[in-house]
């Protein structure tokens, strides 16, 4: 029984230890790893250069559905944005889509978060200068929104497999003789970071190199032609103004991808995306000025033309209002004629009361009643009834000879 006991408490000591030796290597690991000594953390999405001495000797990758084809020769089918597919080899350090993603001792990994680096000095990993602008969003008082470009300068020791650059391209010529100012943030992907770190040194310089390549693209997209109903027509500031560029399939974004052969070849990177932030005309009194004159020559059409939208819905509308009222006195001057005709004594009076307080005529018939013509009425005065006249006319319908009650028709001797 006691033995029992003892052989228990023993395990339950050896159990004890072995989890404080476990969290104690824990935390001893993860230490060293975050100086890169003996071990090293690399973080999802990047890629860390291990180095012996002042040689390369291997990447550390963790992409999820990535890898590096450490030794090339691999054969791909690519399927093209058209559904089209291709066959191509890789080289020697491509970035290719598959499983793996972790190139050291997973076991290392997976139990405490680290990867296996070497003894220092000896095994190290790769720290240089980088130099690259991020956008910053701005909220001006109007409410639209600007951006500025923040540099930064900063040692690092790893490369982002898709990260997003600002980029800003000063005093572009465009079409109309004008000339632009350009905001502009790119996805540069690695394609191959051998190639990206090592083709030419210092190692940083491959953004700036690749910042060359992409401002030369956008310069020929900014002065080349586009296609408007046929016509080849230059891209002008207000072709820029009205359209959408940052939409899939635009033309801004098939001439940014289209440099994906050249970055690959010369960078080791390629675009995954791209928007156009801002733009505006480079600073010019003359250019501001006439820019000014043509916004307020728009802006007054505009204006011109809901106005006259507005005045014609207005009128449409005071039309029907008028052919329902039109309807209306119709159908009662139609009652009263009904009803004059069977009491002669009060037909006048009824009549030529309306007719004075309506403006209207009565042409033919007591049962058609149109409306006055603006140029038969005489301006700020009514149109009035004939006095009665002092013999007693025949009452049964209006004749013809009845006009604004000039004419009456006399009784015969």
């Amino acid at each position: 029984m006691v033995t029992t006991i003892i052989t228990g408490v023993a395990i339950i000591i050896s159990i004890g230890v072995l989890i404080g030796i476990h969290i104690g290597l824990g935390y001893l690991f993860t230490d060293l790893a975050e100086k890169d000594k003996w071990f090293t953390l690399v973080p999802e999405g990047t890629i860390k250069t291990v180095m012996q001495g002042a040689n390369f000797q291997k990447f550390i990758e963790n992409i999820e559905g990535w890898h590096i084809d450490n030794k090339g020769g691999s054969n791909l089918t690519v399927t093209e944005k058209n559904g089209s597919t291709k066959n191509i080899v890789t080289r020697k350090y491509d970035v290719i889509p598959g499983e793996g993603g972790i190139s050291l001792n997973k076991i290392l990994y997976t139990t405490y978060g680290v990867h296996w680096l070497g003894r220092p000095p000896v095994k190290n990993i790769l720290k240089y200068h980088l130099k690259w602008t991020k956008l910053e969003q701005k909220t001006k008082e109007d409410g639209s929104t600007s951006y500025d470009l923040i540099l930064r300068d900063d040692s690092v020791n790893s490369i982002y497999f898709d990260s997003p650059y600002a980029m800003e391209f000063k005093d572009i010529a465009v079409g109309g003789n004008l000339r632009m100012n350009f905001k502009l943030l790119v996805s540069i992907r690695t394609f191959n970071p051998h190639r990206q770190l090592f083709e030419q040194l210092p190692h940083g310089s491959w953004l700036m190199r690749a910042t060359v390549e992409v401002q030369s693209g956008f310069l020929n997209f900014a002065g080349a032609k586009h296609k408007e109903e046929g016509v080849l027509t230059e891209h002008t500031y207000e072709w820029f103004r009205k359209t959408p560029h940052n939409k899939e399939d635009s033309e801004f974004e098939k001439a940014m991808l289209a440099l994906n052969t050249s970055l690959q070849e010369k960078v080791g990177v390629r675009i995954s995306g791209v928007e156009l932030k801002e733009f505006e005309l480079v600073e010019d009194p003359k250019v501001r000025e006439q820019l000014q004159a043509l916004e307020l020559e728009i802006h007054k059409t505009a204006v011109a033309k809901q106005a006259a939208e507005t005045q014609f819905e207005q009128a449409m509308g005071q039309a029907n209002a008028d052919a329902i009222a039109g309807q209306g006195k119709e159908e009662y001057y139609r009652n009263i004629g009904t009803a004059l005709d069977k009491s002669p004594g009060a037909k006048l009076f009824a009549v030529m009361e309306k007719i004075e307080k309506s403006g209207l005529r009565a042409i033919d018939n007591i049962t058609t009643i149109l409306n006055v013509g603006e140029d038969d009425k005489d301006p700020g005065k009514p149109v009035t009834a004939p006095e009665e006249p002092d013999y007693k006319p025949k009452y049964k319908k209006f004749g013809k000879k009845f006009e604004r009650g000039d004419k009456t028709e006399k009784k015969k001797n």
